[in-house]
């Protein structure tokens, strides 16, 4: 019906996904490096942006215009589109626990699609969430709002794009 449709798959659901072909019903993906080697039939410990565009031209065997965003941890996320692949840069937190971090990504990204963002924009403010996310030792951290991840982003005192900034309730003054 036109709606946009978003999913992520855990390693084992790669391939009935692919098998089933669910793939070309989607306009977003969110996977893991695991699941995206998965996906891309390469080994994980590859690099994670080599993994992410061999991910990336898989789907794209199925739908063209599909949006691939890619977690690996501390060492940050990749969105593909098209031809492009983005790094978005992990922001530093202290750590609880990392259980729940990649769920948290995928709904920073698209609480930030949602609101209007561009894909890259909406990538950053998945990014900023699974930071906010990890300081907790819950795997939904409770105190998860538009206040406290704007408080986390201003202690951070890191580059935020404007859309960003403004989508938090952020000054311009506030800018790094």
């Amino acid at each position: 019906h036109g709606c946009f449709k978003a999913a992520s798959f855990i390693t084992e659901e790669i391939a009935v996904a692919e098998q089933n072909g669910m793939f070309q019903y989607v306009d977003f993906i969110a996977l893991n490096r695991d699941e995206a080697s998965a996906t891309a039939r390469v080994d994980a410990e590859c690099d994670p942006e080599d993994i992410a565009h061999k991910a990336a031209r898989k789907l794209q065997e199925f739908n063209d215009d599909v949006i691939l965003s890619v977690t690996a941890g501390k060492e940050g996320s990749w969105l593909c589109e098209r031809d492009s692949v983005r790094h978005v840069p992990a922001f530093r937190a202290e750590v609880a626990s990392t259980a729940g971090a990649g769920d948290a990504h995928f709904a920073g990204t698209l609480a930030g699609l949602a609101c209007g963002l561009a894909p890259s924009e909406a990538q950053q403010l998945g990014a900023l969430t699974a930071s906010f996310s990890v300081t907790s030792p819950h795997t939904i951290h409770p105190e998860l709002n538009r206040k406290t991840l704007k408080s986390f982003a201003e202690s951070l005192k890191e580059d935020l794009s404007g859309t960003v900034r403004k989508l938090l309730g952020m000054n311009e003054k506030d800018a790094v």
